[in-house]
């Protein structure tokens, strides 16, 4: 049995996000009104723009595809596994 495990990280891409969203409207985005119109807290948001890599769930990512009009492939990036042996 092997002693090895692997880290599958998802960066999570909301500031590029919110920096297209806002030049699309033309105007700035605060974290307050994100959390208003999706529900996500906003210390939550804050922990996804400065730790893209932060444990969330399914239903936040949802959540932010709908305010911001997009696809799992805008808001997600797959980074390859890490193998960690132990």
């Amino acid at each position: 049995m092997s002693n090895a495990f692997y880290i599958m990280p998802y960066i999570i891409k909301l500031n590029e996000l919110l920096l297209r969203h806002q030049l699309k409207l033309n105007r700035q985005i605060s974290m307050s009104e994100i959390a208003a119109a999706t529900g996500v807290s906003r210390p939550q948001l804050s922990k996804l723009r400065t730790n893209p890599t932060e444990n969330t769930t399914i239903k936040t990512i949802e959540k932010l595809c709908i305010f911001f009009d997009c696809s799992l492939d805008d808001i997600l990036e797959f980074d390859p596994p890490l193998k960690i042996n132990k």
